[in-house]
């Protein structure tokens, strides 16, 4: 049975994408001729509109072009999420352990195998260690969520690169996915549940802060599997996060 986002994530979606639209340049493709523009509109301090035309030879032209196609995007999210002014009825608190910003979160890096390594398994041209992390970077990226790949973290004064680190720009935090695929193996198991003892002793909450994704040497979880855990981890982060205002 596939889980779905609730409601409470789907209002501080609304509240997310509401807030961006604000802070990104009103910009439209249009037509000029036979050329396309991107028009960028203001509004002066005396409340008149205005517009500006930008042609291809413009150096603003590839910025505002990707913005415009952020903003229909956005747009048609919205629209699709029918939640209207939620910002008046709710407010949002950061409860994970790891707050994050737009601007920290660009500033982290994804760590990349050395072509040495020969990897064969890889995602959006971005090498992977097991088909494992493949099918899970797949599974996050088809929810659109933003996501590093073994991105360096120092947790309680030590340094990890866990499989994955997944953004959640709604709530302002992350959380940590692991992907342990080879848990019938003795040696494997030990070294990990070392390592998953130290995050949990460093104040990560498991399910919050912390999912972790099982499988053996010769079984991998069902996708929609991984996918249900992914939407119910955060559904719960929403249902923590999401308050009504008096």
């Amino acid at each position: 049975m596939n889980t779905e986002f609730n409601e409470n994530y789907k209002i501080a979606r609304a509240m997310w994408i509401d807030k961006r639209l604000k802070e990104l340049p009103n910009v439209r493709f249009g037509k000029k001729g036979s050329n396309v523009v991107v028009r960028e509109y203001t509004v002066t301090s005396d409340g008149k509109r205005s517009n500006r035309e930008y042609f291809s030879y413009h150096k603003e032209y590839g910025h505002l072009s990707q913005v415009s196609v952020i903003r229909e995007k956005l747009i048609r999210e919205q629209k699709r999420l029918g939640i209207s002014n939620p910002q008046s009825q709710y407010g949002i608190k950061c409860v994970g352990k790891f707050a994050m910003t737009d601007e920290k979160w660009n500033s982290i890096r994804s760590s990349c195998l050395d072509n040495s390594d020969n990897s064969e398994y890889n995602y959006n041209g971005i090498k992977m260690r097991s088909r494992f992390e493949v099918l899970t970077a797949e599974i996050l990226g088809s929810l659109d969520l933003d996501f590093k790949y073994e991105a360096r973290m120092t947790i309680g004064g030590t340094e990890y690169f866990p499989d994955f680190l997944v953004y959640l720009p709604e709530f302002g935090m992350c959380f940590v996915i692991e992907c342990l695929g080879m848990v019938d193996d003795f040696n494997y198991a030990l070294s990990n549940s070392s390592k998953l003892t130290r995050y949990i002793n460093n104040g990560m909450v498991i399910g919050r802060d912390l999912l972790i994704l099982v499988g053996g040497k010769n079984y991998l979880p069902d996708p929609i599997f991984i996918k249900n855990c992914v939407i119910r981890a955060i559904n719960g982060i929403a249902d923590d996060s999401l308050y009504f205002l008096q």
